[in-house]
């Protein structure tokens, strides 16, 4: 639908404060997620909405440096030391996920769907029926974007209350893995060996992470057991930095209607988002993106065909969006603190 022309119109000092309140509500949480605020008689939104996302498994991947994201789901019916889904997102460096409320679907009937949100409040992908089950987010993984850390891992053998350390093993994963042994397999040369050798017909004990991939092996499956433990743990330097997101949009004239005129740092709206990152890290507004979910609600909601400002790290990953990419709006950015740790 096209855009209405916008003719001239005299805006009085209080509807002037009345947009510069609405912008105030609307970035006034820490995350980025804008709730509409639409100037008078412009027709056209100046913040994004909130908007539903499609199931992100069909989504597409922003390859100017969004992080794909594999998003593991439990369910309360099978306990929360195992996987039942898993959703692949696509959203900015440092990412947050959470099941939050129910909604309307077809194949849940009166009950809805869980729904699964970013730290923005945008819908990325559903979980089970709400009839009397809960879903809750398990492990979060971007091969492209999660730190990898090397693990010494100690292996026991023993139990159950006479356990002895028996040898260890490193591993690289990555960073919040975590590890276990969780049954017998006969697929391998040790595996044939305890049946052949030792007759023990259900092989040997093996471990893994927390996704499910094997990692190493224990000892047969007889009466002996097993237990890992992780004894220590080695990753990069993760770095916490609050930054500032500043909007500033056009001001309003009495005779030239929708005019454009920065308002200047005294009326600028900010907003604050904490996020993860390499030590010394820096940050820019970097140009557009159309592929993220910011992106889309403003190119498929509000008409802005540039999509939503994107802020990205040195490595030209998206850490952060802004404002729809529109020409009476625009976004500075300003680190206020960072602090690392190498754990």
């Amino acid at each position: 639908q096209a855009e209405p022309s916008l003719p001239p119109f005299t805006v009085p000092g209080s509807a002037m404060a009345s947009i510069h309140s609405c912008l105030a509500a609307a970035l006034a949480p820490l995350a980025l997620a804008l709730a509409d605020c639409e100037a008078p008689s412009s027709g056209k939104a100046l913040l994004q909405s909130k908007v539903h996302v499609e199931d992100s498994e069909h989504g597409t991947v922003d390859k100017s440096g969004a992080c794909d994201y594999d998003v593991y789901i439990g369910r309360s019916d099978w306990g929360w030391d195992k996987h039942w889904a898993k959703r692949i997102v696509s959203a900015p460096k440092g990412e947050t996920f959470h099941f939050d409320g129910c909604r309307e679907d077809a194949g849940c009937g009166s009950g809805g769907i869980h729904v699964l949100r970013d730290s923005n409040g945008y819908e990325v992908g559903t979980g089970t029926c709400c009839s009397g089950l809960t879903n809750k987010v398990l492990r979060v993984i971007s091969n492209a974007c999660t730190d990898k850390c090397l693990y010494t891992l100690d292996i026991y053998r023993g139990g159950p209350d006479n356990f002895a350390k028996w040898f260890q093993k490193n591993s690289t994963k990555p960073r919040g893995e975590t590890f276990a042994f969780t049954g017998c397999i006969t697929d391998t040369n040790n595996g044939q060996k305890c049946v052949t050798d030792y007759n023990v017909a259900d092989g040997i004990r093996y471990y893994t992470d927390f996704i499910g991939n094997r990692i190493g092996t224990g000892t047969c499956c007889n009466s002996e057991t097993n237990k890992v433990e992780i004894a220590e743990v080695s990753c990069p330097k993760s770095c916490s930095y609050t930054l500032q997101i500043i909007s500033r949009y056009a001001g309003y004239t009495s005779l030239t209607g929708l005019e454009e005129m920065d308002l200047g740092s005294s009326n600028s709206i900010s907003s604050s988002k904490l996020l993860e990152d390499a030590e010394n890290e820096e940050f820019t507004v970097d140009g557009c993106s159309t592929t993220i979910p910011q992106g889309k609600a403003c190119k498929d909601q509000h008409g802005v065909s540039g999509g939503v400002r994107v802020i990205k790290n040195k490595k030209g990953q998206i850490v952060a969006t802004g404002d729809c990419c529109a020409s009476d709006a625009r976004n500075d950015v300003k680190q206020v603190n960072g602090a690392c740790t190498s754990r």
